[in-house]
């Protein structure tokens, strides 16, 4: 191979991590439930949705990559309701986490999948209700919370479901 060859080979696209990962001015917003996700985490996600699992589904850049805003629910929406479907902003904490998909898996109606979090972000204000749930963000810089704290190692290391 000549030189020029080995170099267009080299130049595949590679995304970020953490805080070098992409800045998307806006998200499709994926309520959770418990507990916060926070950056540098991975975690399956329940979804029983359809069109919410559908709109994660189908998202995708130029480099095969999506990205999602996850942020914590306020209240359990009861029976019947799943926890994806948000009909009002004031729902969910404003404060959330910028994650990239890794995987989609159907399951039945709904299915899961697979975030890997990146950094904190917070909504600036609502592009459509949904669901699914769509807002612009802005990217907060630096670490919103201590990474060495007993109680972040331990809602991380909990065991539970989403």
């Amino acid at each position: 191979m000549s030189g020029a060859e080995t170099s267009t080979l080299d130049a595949v696209a590679k995304v970020g991590a953490g805080e070098n990962a992409p800045r998307h001015p806006h998200v499709l917003a994926l309520p959770i439930m418990r507990r916060p996700f926070f950056p540098g985490l991975v975690q399956a996600v329940n979804i029983t949705s359809p069109k919410v699992f559908e709109a994660i589904s189908s998202i995708k850049n130029d480099y095969g990559h999506y990205y999602v805003g996850t942020f914590l629910r306020k209240e359990d929406p009861g029976e019947g309701s799943p926890p994806e479907v948000i009909t009002d902003l004031s729902q969910i904490y404003q404060t959330g986490t910028l994650a990239q998909v890794q995987n989609t898996i159907p399951l039945g109606m709904g299915g899961q999948v697979v975030l890997v979090s990146h950094r904190r972000i917070k909504i600036d204000g609502s592009i459509a209700l949904g669901p699914p749930l769509r807002v612009k963000v802005s990217h907060l810089e630096g670490r919103a919370y201590d990474p060495d704290s007993t109680l972040i190692k331990a809602y991380s290391n909990e065991c539970g479901n989403w």
